[in-house]
């Protein structure tokens, strides 16, 4: 039982970590675009 729920904690915090880094890439992929537009 306790290996269950362990095995659920780093799946959770796993699937957490991936949507956290994908939001963050977003964010910044969008801020390197616009800084890249008002150069030029």
């Amino acid at each position: 039982m306790r290996y269950l729920s362990e095995n659920f904690i780093n799946k959770l915090l796993d699937n957490l970590i991936e949507t956290i880094s994908k939001r963050f890439d977003k964010k910044l992929i969008k801020k390197f675009l616009k800084s890249i537009n008002l150069d030029q």
